[in-house]
């Protein structure tokens, strides 16, 4: 009992000193601050009680990928107001503009007057029930081809577990530009009318670009195999609903004066 008692008190004793240490006075308004993203400049509007509680915060993150620093503001932002405090734990996958966003938060708050410090107070983590699961395959991390591997053994009949740290299942693949579709079945239904322009788009003569752009330095039969496999491989990804799509314009400026071989890729 005496333990018991003791603890409680502590406890009791440390969220009293985690509230004291968050609450200063300060002019009541609201304090923009900025930080360096990964991709912009990410901006805070905080809104600060007389007594330095925090009572609202406003995320700008708007120059930052969607998916990783969108995803961040939406989870940190109430989160800071309910811990006061702005260590908060951020999103994996997007540190950078996690951390950012903590840095634009302390600088609206040292605007107001208030001294930053004060409100970097650790966060106590709930941690969920153990839990046990059993599977034949058990795939870290859920990247492209962490994804693709998992999927592929689910078709053979394999169970599969896929361990994801982020969000979102993707990873780097959801920015990724470049996929071969040569001789895919969007290819050549894109270029149906142009019969021309498809009798260029061949795995043979992607083969032969490649290695002549690597002055045959490369593997020819590891190229030769990822040509062979791109049409086949691409149809399956769409199957499985990777939402690939052939454009009208490229985004990868080293081959905008080759029209014939950007339009062998997928973006």
């Amino acid at each position: 009992m005496i333990t018991k008692s003791f603890r409680m008190t502590a406890v009791a004793a440390l969220l009293c000193g985690v509230s004291a240490m968050a609450v200063a006075a300060v002019a009541a308004g609201t304090y923009e601050g900025a930080a360096q993203g990964k991709l912009s400049t990410v901006k805070a509007a905080v809104t600060l009680s007389q007594d330095g509680r925090i009572t609202d915060v406003k995320l700008d993150v708007s120059g930052e990928t969607p998916e990783l620093g969108g995803a961040a503001a939406k989870k940190m932002a109430p989160a800071i107001v309910e811990h006061q405090s702005t260590a908060v734990d951020g999103m994996s996958g997007a540190t950078v503009s996690s951390e950012a966003i903590r840095k634009a938060v302390a600088a609206a708050i040292e605007k107001a007057g208030a001294d930053p410090k004060k409100y970097d107070v650790k966060v106590a983590k709930t941690v969920g029930a153990d839990e046990t699961l059993t599977a034949d395959i058990v795939v870290v991390g859920a990247g492209a081809s962490g994804t693709a591997a998992a999927v592929t053994a689910a078709e053979a009949g394999a169970k599969v577990i896929v361990v994801e740290k982020g969000p979102a299942v993707g990873g780097a693949g959801k920015l990724a530009s470049g996929l071969f579709a040569v001789e895919s079945s969007m290819q050549k239904a894109k270029y149906k009318n142009n019969p021309e322009l498809l009798s260029q788009l061949t795995k043979d003569q992607l083969f032969k670009q490649l290695m002549d752009y690597n002055h045959y330095l490369s593997s020819a039969s590891i190229t030769r195999r990822v040509i062979d496999e791109s049409s086949s491989t691409v149809d399956w990804m769409n199957k499985h609903g990777a939402k690939l799509e052939l454009i009208d314009w490229n985004p990868q400026q080293g081959q905008n004066p080759y029209p014939i071989r950007w339009r062998i890729y997928h973006r």
